[in-house]
Order: structure tokens, then C-alpha cells, then sequence
């Protein structure tokens, strides 16, 4: 970051933010994140950020959960590998704030819809959760 940055702050700026992050890789994109140089796509995000403020006021915060492990889980599974029992529930609670989340997206419908086009990004895991949900019970098979 260069110095023009820190005098204005941005360096404080991106801590508060990655203080606030779910997860360790969210904190690691908010530790890359740079001021947009371009107009309309500064004005687009401005728009963006102040239905999503519209919808924080309305509905309150979104269900967001911390998920810690969670990347190594999808890679170790990704590769063809077996998972312990306390990282498919791990998996599943996940699954589980996606939908919540989806849920609370939806809502938001009539008063943002550019937010709530956003649910349309997450996807849709449900009989996953659910076959995970049976065949796991507090951290066991």
C-alpha cells in the first residue's frame, strides 16, 4: 500500500473490515481489497451499498456464521478425500446459513432488488445438508 493510501487511512479502513471478516479466507480477500479509480463502477458500488445499508435497517444483520476449516474440508473433498464426521458437520452448518441466507436475500425483494438478486448467486445444497443432517449426529456416524 502505498503512502497516499495510509495517509488517508485506507490501511485502518481494511483492518476494521478483515476485524469483521467470517473467515479466514474472506480476511485474506479484504486484505487485497483497492480503491475502485473507475466512476461508474465506483457509483454502481456506491448504489449497491446503500440498498444493502436499506436492507441492514430493515431485516438486521444477515445470518452469517464463522466458518473456520471449512476451505481445507471442500479441498480434502474436491481431491477425492474422506471426511471426518466433524467436518461434515461443519459442512453442513454451512449449508445451513446458505439457505438461511438465501431466505433473508429473498426477503429483501421488495425493497432492494439489486440486493436480492444476489441469492441467485448462492446455490442451492439442500439435499446435500440433508443427507449430511441424517448420517451425521453430534460429530458422529
Amino acid at each position: 500500500m502505498n503512502q497516499d493510501m495510509k495517509t488517508l487511512g485506507f490501511d485502518l479502513i481494511i483492518e476494521q473490515l478483515k476485524a469483521n471478516a467470517v473467515s479466514a479466507a474472506a480476511s485474506e480477500i479484504l486484505a487485497e481489497t483497492a480503491p475502485i479509480l473507475n466512476e461508474s463502477i465506483c457509483r454502481n458500488r456506491m448504489a449497491e451499498t446503500t440498498e444493502a445499508r436499506k436492507v441492514l435497517e430493515i431485516s438486521g444483520n444477515p445470518p452469517l456464521a464463522i466458518m473456520n476449516g471449512l476451505e481445507e474440508a471442500v479441498t480434502q473433498a474436491s481431491q477425492g478425500g474422506m471426511l471426518q464426521p466433524e467436518q461434515l458437520t461443519e459442512t453442513a452448518r454451512f449449508m445451513g446459513t446458505v439457505r438461511r441466507l438465501k431466505r433473508y436475500l429473498q426477503n429483501a425483494e421488495t425493497g432492494s432488488p439489486m440486493i436480492a438478486s444476489w441469492q441467485t448467486e448462492l446455490p442451492s445444497m439442500e439435499e446435500t445438508a440433508e443427507s449430511i443432517e441424517r448420517a451425521i449426529r453430534e460429530d458422529e456416524i
